[in-house]
């Protein structure tokens, strides 16, 4: 994944994990918030190494 196509996720999980928090906290989903949340710290590592957008 190139950069942008990461930052493009990052925004898609950002606004999943949003949507979680809109809940009240004792209905959330506490499995599919951790979830988000781990791929987002992984994505956010991959970003540093993450080649540019190719044109």
């Amino acid at each position: 994944m190139n950069r942008h196509e990461i930052e493009i996720k990052l925004g898609e999980l950002k606004g999943k994990q949003s949507e979680i928090f809109k809940v009240k906290k004792d209905q959330r989903d506490a499995d599919a918030l951790s979830a988000i949340r781990k791929e987002i710290s992984d994505l956010k590592s991959q970003l540093a190494d993450a080649p540019k957008k190719e044109d």
